[in-house]
């Protein structure tokens, strides 16, 4: 049963580096075309709103010379399954409050190991007495559910997070599961310029296979993000568990980290991504855990990178401190 979950699981984690444009990049790509086809072409100064390949335009567009020819070269694009006329205040409120299923306005932690994403790392440690070949093996993703970006004001954004971060045992190859988090949450996030917001309530249970202990825990947490130019990248934030089991749990934790991406393009090398995450907790004293992250990045989103940890141990022995490098996959 172990090696059929760790099998389901690689095939989830490995999917998206087979996935080409995310939805909502295609629709973004649809979007600017269109603009350009109607103000380059056709002096046309009409504001389009696709969703999912539909695109809606105001009744008003109907009255244009042109109209026709411009809807046969939009409806030939690629990507394109509809092209709907609805009241131009229609057409003006989705642009500004819209349901938008794709990239969220949080970027990810890359380096936070607990951060719903993709992932297959390989990790060696350098403790005696624990197992020394892991394979970690992560499946998450953030979503944004419903966003709202009235124009000359802040974007405001409801999402929702999901991910299992499971740890196998690589000794003979058994694949044999040690652990695994289970984790949603739902995080509201407001983007003002170089600065996000981001509030959330979320649930993590782990699992420890070895002795079927379970821990888990609800909290609320809040985070800013501070991203003055293209490269550089700060954050920090803490939180509070309402719930915990076991009862005694510690109830603060507090996080902070910084990311830089170094481009080349000039050279045409791959971004080089570095990444470093720090949290600690009153569970474990304030005593420091971090990891560190340096990767090349080989499509957008794909990192492949050299990663280490020193810190608290997940699952059951969660105030148990170890030490790993690893390498791995991840899709972001």
């Amino acid at each position: 049963m172990r090696k059929l979950a760790a099998v389901v699981v690689f095939i989830l984690s490995a999917a998206p580096f087979l996935w080409g444009a995310t939805l909502d990049e295609q629709d973004l790509f649809i979007a600017g075309y269109i603009s350009g086809i109607l103000k380059g072409r056709h002096a046309a100064d009409v504001k389009a709103v696709v969703q999912r390949g539909h695109v809606l335009l105001p009744a008003s567009f109907a009255n244009h010379e042109n109209y026709e020819e411009i809807i046969n070269e939009i409806g030939q694009l690629n990507g394109v399954k509809s092209i709907t006329l609805t009241d131009d205040d229609r057409v003006e409120t989705l642009r500004r409050i819209w349901v938008y299923p794709g990239e969220s306005l949080i970027k990810p932690l890359r380096a936070d190991r607990h951060w719903p994403s993709f992932s297959l790392t390989y990790q060696y440690y350098t403790e005696k007495d624990r197992t020394k070949n892991a394979l970690g093996v992560n499946v998450g993703k953030t979503f944004s559910v419903y966003r709202m970006g009235l124009e000359g004001s802040v974007p405001i954004e409801l999402g929702v997070q999901a991910g299992v971060f499971s740890l196998f045992d690589l000794y003979d190859f058994n694949f044999d599961l040690i652990n695994s988090d289970f984790f949603w949450g739902v995080p509201i996030t407001a983007a003002l310029g170089p600065v996000a917001l981001t509030g959330r309530f979320y649930h993590n249970n782990t699992l420890d296979s070895s002795i079927g202990a379970k821990i888990g825990y609800e909290a609320v947490d809040a985070l800013i993000s501070f991203e003055p130019n293209e490269w550089f990248r700060l954050y920090g934030g803490a939180g509070l568990i309402v719930s915990a089991r076991p009862s005694d749990y510690g109830r603060l934790l507090f996080q902070l980290g910084t990311e830089i991406e170094i481009r080349a393009d000039y050279l045409s090398v791959p971004k080089t991504i570095i990444a470093l995450n720090i949290n600690g907790s009153e569970e474990t004293k304030y005593i420091l855990s971090w990891s560190f992250l340096v990767g090349l990045e080989l499509v957008k989103n794909a990192v492949a990178a050299v990663e280490v940890y020193d810190g608290f141990d997940d699952g059951w022995a969660y105030d148990r401190r170890v030490q790993w490098i690893g390498v791995g996959l991840h899709y972001y």
